[in-house]
């Protein structure tokens, strides 16, 4: 370092070694500036008055991050400090000395550059400049004329920054603003921008354009002066006073320049300045004026379509009262009529009247169920019930049909399917009954089957249930008609089926209630198949105890001998389900092998299930095989048929079996024939019809009935009804007699019709169970009786305080069922056991009277010669058993079994039958245990006859 003293200014030098290697000279003068001097570029400028400390110190400051270039009057550069060497991209030796036009992208713009310099001393502006590699770019330059100390000009010094990125940004910044500019001016929508306080500063020309105003009418004016004024506090409260964060979906009305107003909903999201101030808010709105519209004329209609509905409610109501009451009146009256002693040609008039009128009320009841449905009145119960139990109940009130047509009919439940399932059973029994009563009523001869299994949903026991048929099939084209109300596949069809084309919309309509769906699968000469799912759900009770006599089944070895696949399926897993062993065979040989194959195994079977549709052998030759051979001949053989299969049932003619089973056959049906085959008692059974009694106790108790029914007709309906069944009947014609006789009287039971004059039902009992009137009764129980259709009609009846709903047209057996169930408060379970008798039916008098077309005439004819006939055969029954006779007991046993079925003594019955298999099986000391018994039913039968005053 050296020091130097010059005009009383001290000077320090140093020399420094630059990064690159270049070596500089470090000068630090009086103002603490330092001022690098290149000892080898710079060499031979030094005495330039440029290059004198001072001047040189205050111009040029090497580390600068702008370039500084200096040049002297010949426009030579004679500086060029590093950000300049850096931006364009020469060192400083390579241009000091040369023209400063080298820079330039056109030099004669520097010329000009140079002009203006020399006239004015300053510059500043933009110049395109171009790098040593040729690329081009911007700079932004400062620059001014230098002069010595004697004031003479000696050179210009520029200062310049690279404002390429920046130009480039800026340029975007443009183009995008434009954009901006040009989309928001051009949308369709209404664009506005609202400073803080209420103030428009900027509408888009959709928003002038929409409302009739210029932008000078909007521009600075108060934003809600605009705004109806039941929007502003709304629109003030979710937009404007909520700025810290966007707003979507707020609806105001704008007013218009002729006044009017226009709906917009609008988004509204607020705007910050560079400093991250809330400066404004902008709002984007939509005109929403139309669809307002819209939504007005919609809520028009469906206020309007909802008075209809009311009003289709109403009259669907009333109609269900004005039809129900005398269909009411026809088929009671004719119930009565029919209890009375008649011709025989009285007696089928009448029967042929209770059945047009049963008839009609179904098709009543039809168009009834559909408008329920119509009208949203339709609500589905939801109870826990044995879907096995609901499935057979259905299918058993179409095996008659079935079986008169000679049509197989099946009906498959899988294993998977639950015993327990919550829902509707009465309207998927509907379900079932109008898809199979559909499928037999077009099927002329084959099968109709239903299967029923489940299918995977997480949030039900869903039901996958398919009927199918071997009728004429569907048309492709009609195939989706079918469901459609009052349409059947062609016009002739209802005049050869009959019907309404009602079942299947209803169908349709009670699937979707289930939250299921339905298709048909049909080909024209083949066939249809009908599949359907519905959601149900888990039973929240579990399933009762297994009956007692499935423990007595359980391991019993079974031979089912049957050819059809699925009827073999089906009794196979029902047998299984009890426990029982099942070995399956579908033809001869299979029978045989079977047979040989148990015998070598020593394991017998315990009972065969034969059906008689075996193709390749005869039912006589199959029970040959089956009783010559050692391991089979004693084994009980049930025969299985389909109902009004004569052929099969030719065939089978004269086959000592021990009994047969009707297809479809029922689970309880299966478990008690085995179990009566294998020797059990017919009271272990299910099969046996059973009441409760109290023991000492033998009739039933008589109360006495307040009727409140305004309707004649109905009055002697009931009153007859009520009467026959040993009960005592008062009768009131409206809601306010009834309040009086009950002020009066003393009575068990009220019987009260809801539509009544002067004060109808629902009033009478609210008055009834009001604490403060004078007729206060808060415990006599209280029976609606209605005809309308709907379920909020139950709910109506029990929120006015009634105990239970009876809908009209009401039966004996409905009417009775009722008034026991309300006025019997100890229930069979609470009663005391030892008290309990368990009895079955001695005297089946209505299923008699069912079966012969209630020909009472002949029905009296008949129970005179059993009456007559069967002292003596059970004489000649006593004589065999005395002589050891077995062939004569077998043959007089099974005469008595046939002359009970055909009265309807079940008991006397079941006693003959077993007395009958004993003697086929040589078991004379069985057959002697079940005389005594057998003598006391007859007994017991007769008397119920003699008792019934048939006899």
């Amino acid at each position: 370092m050296t020091e130097l003293r010059e005009n009383a200014t001290i000077i320090h030098t140093l020399a420094n070694r630059s990064q690159e290697g270049q070596l500089y000279e470090w000068q630090d003068i009086q103002n603490r500036r330092f001022q690098p001097r290149c000892m080898g570029a710079r060499q031979g400028f030094e005495s330039s008055p440029m290059t004198e400390p001072n001047s040189y110190a205050q111009s040029i400051i090497d580390c600068s991050i702008d370039m500084i270039i200096a040049v002297d009057m010949d426009r030579t550069i004679i500086e060029f400090n590093r950000a300049a060497e850096a931006i364009f991209g020469y060192e400083a030796i390579e241009v000091i000395g040369k023209k400063i036009d080298v820079l330039y992208k056109d030099p004669s713009e520097g010329l000009q550059l140079y002009n203006s310099l020399s006239a004015t001393g300053s510059y500043r502006g933009v110049i395109a400049n171009r790098r040593k590699n040729g690329e081009e770019f911007v700079a932004y330059l400062s620059a001014s004329l230098l002069r010595d100390s004697d004031g003479r000009p000696v050179g210009f010094m520029g200062i310049s920054r690279d404002i390429t990125q920046q130009r480039a940004m800026e340029e975007a910044v443009f183009a995008s603003e434009k954009r901006y500019h040009t989309l928001v001016e051009n949308m369709n929508e209404f664009v506005a921008e609202i400073e803080l306080n209420g103030k428009l500063c900027f509408i888009n020309k959709y928003f002038s354009e929409s409302t009739g105003y210029s932008s000078e009418d909007l521009i600075d004016s108060n934003f809600y002066s605009f705004i109806h004024p039941d929007d502003i506090e709304r629109l003030s409260a979710r937009c404007l006073n909520a700025l810290d964060k966007s707003v979507r979906g707020c609806e105001f009305r704008f007013k218009r320049k002729d006044g009017s107003y226009i709906n917009l909903l609008t988004n509204a999201d607020p705007v910050y300045d560079y400093m991250g101030r809330l400066r404004s808010v902008i709002f984007v709105s939509f005109d929403i004026t139309a669809m307002k519209t819209v939504q007005q004329q919609m809520i028009t209609a469906r206020d309007t379509a909802e008075a209809a509905n009311a009003a289709k409610s109403e009259f669907l109501a009333n109609m269900s009262h004005e039809l129900r009451t005398p269909m009411n009146g026809i088929i009671g009256m004719t119930e009565l009529l029919l209890d009375t002693p008649l011709n025989k040609e009285q007696r089928k008039y009448l029967s042929m009247l209770r059945e047009s009128a049963t008839s009609l009320l179904a098709l009543l009841n039809g168009i009834l169920d559909f408008s329920k449905i119509e009208a949203g009145k339709l609500e589905l119960e939801e109870i826990d019930f044995d879907i096995r139990d609901a499935i057979e109940q259905a299918v058993e009130s179409l095996s008659v049909q079935a079986q008169k047509k000679g049509i197989l009919f099946l009906s498959h439940i899988a294993t998977d399917v639950p015993q327990m399932i919550k829902g509707d059973p009465v309207r998927l029994k509907q379900i079932i009954v109008n898809l199979v009563g559909n499928a037999l009523k077009f099927t002329e001869k084959g099968e109709v089957t239903v299967q029923i299994e489940t299918y995977p949903s997480p949030r039900s026991e869903a039901l996958a249930i398919r009927v199918s048929d071997t009728g004429p099939g569907i048309p492709k084209d009609k195939a989706d008609k079918i469901f459609e109300s009052f349409t059947q596949v062609d016009g002739s069809t209802t005049r050869r089926y009959g019907g309404t084309g009602l079942g299947l919309a209803i169908t349709k309509k009670l699937v979707t209630l289930m939250q299921g769906d339905i298709h048909v699968v049909s080909e024209v000469g083949k066939g249809s198949t009908f599949a359907l799912t519905v959601e149900l759900k888990k039973a929240a009770q579990p399933p009762p105890p297994a009956h007692g006599v499935l423990a007595k089944l359980t391991d019993k070895r079974i031979l089912l001998i049957d050819g059809h696949d699925l009827s073999r399926t089906i009794i196979r897993e029902m047998s299984e389900a009890a426990g029982m062993k099942v070995v399956e065979a579908a033809d001869s040989k299979t029978i045989i092998a079977v047979i040989e194959k148990a015998a070598e195994a020593n394991e017998r079977f315990d009972i065969i299930l034969m059906d008689c549709g075996i193709s390749d052998i005869e039912p006589a030759d199959l029970m040959e095989l089956i009783k010559t051979d050692p391991l089979t001949f004693e084994t009980e053989v049930i025969l299985m048929v389909n109902g009004q299969d004569k052929e099969a049932q030719s065939r089978c003619s004269g086959l000592k079996v021990w009994g047969s089973l009707s297809k479809p056959t029922k689970r309880s049906m299966l478990y008690d024939s085995i179990h009566l085959a294998l020797g059990g008692f017919l009271s272990e059974t299910s099969v046996a019809k059973t009441c409760y009694t109290k023991a000492p106790q033998t009739k039933k108790s008589s109360f006495k009935i307040l009727l409140a029914e305004d309707n004649i007709v109905n009055q002697e309906l009931a009153i007859g009804l009520i009467e026959k069944n040993g009960h005592s009947v008062s009768v009131a014609c409206t809601g306010k007699e009834a309040i009086d006789a009950l002020a009066k009287e003393r009575f068990d039971f009220i019987l009260m019709d809801v539509e009544m004059p002067q004060m109808n039902g629902l009033e009478a009992t609210r008055h009834i169970r009001n604490s403060k009137s004078g007729e206060f009764n808060p415990n006599i129980p209280i029976i609606a009786m209605t005809a309308n259709a709907f379920k909020d009609d139950k709910d109506r009846c029990l929120s006015a305080g009634m105990n239970d709903y009876i809908s009209k047209p009401i039966s004996i057996g409905q009417l009775m069922e009722v008034i026991e169930r309300t006025m019997d408060n100890t229930l069979p379970q609470a009663l005391d056991t030892a008290a309990v008798v368990l009895k079955s039916v001695v005297f089946d008098k209505v299923g008699l009277f069912n079966r012969l077309d209630n020909d009472e005439e002949f029905i009296r004819k008949i129970c005179a010669m059993f009456r007559d006939d069967i002292a003596v055969n059970m004489a000649k029954l006593k004589n065999a058993l005395t002589a050891n006779n077995a062939s004569e007991v077998e043959i007089i046993a099974h005469t008595i079994k046939g002359m009970a079925a055909n009265l309807g003594g079940i008991r006397t019955k079941n006693e003959a039958m077993r007395m009958e298999m004993a003697a086929r099986k040589l078991d004379l000391s069985q057959a002697h245990s079940i005389y005594p018994q057998l003598e006391l039913e007859t007994e017991a039968l007769l008397a119920a006859i003699a008792q019934s005053g048939l006899t």
